[in-house]
C-alpha cells in the first residue's frame, strides 16, 4: 500500500515577531532559527535552509525559509519545537 502526501517546501512564521537565532548550519539540528513573538515560548525550527537572518522582522505567514536536510537528518523535513523562557 503506498502513502502519498504533498510535502511543503515553503515554511512560514506563525507570528508577528523578530527572528533572535539565525544559525545556517548547527551540527544537529542545522539550519536553524528562534523567534521571539513576545510571548512566554519562543519557537525553534529545526533542518531549515534559506533561512531568515538574524534581527528580521516577521509577519504570521512570512516565509522564513524552506524544508531541508540540513545538519544531521537524513532526509528533507523540519521540525519545530518551543522554548519556554522563566518568568519572575
Amino acid at each position: 500500500k503506498k502513502i502519498l502526501f504533498t510535502v511543503l517546501k515553503q515554511i512560514k512564521a506563525m507570528l508577528d515577531g523578530s527572528v533572535t537565532m539565525a544559525e545556517p548550519d548547527l551540527f544537529y539540528t542545522g539550519g536553524t532559527l528562534i523567534f521571539d513573538h513576545g510571548h512566554v515560548s519562543q519557537p525553534v525550527y529545526a533542518h531549515v535552509k534559506n533561512i531568515v537572518k538574524k534581527g528580521e522582522k516577521v509577519k504570521q505567514g512570512d516565509i522564513i525559509g524552506t524544508v531541508g536536510s540540513t545538519g544531521r537528518a537524513t532526509g528533507a523535513h523540519w521540525m519545530l519545537g518551543l522554548i519556554g523562557l522563566e518568568q519572575d
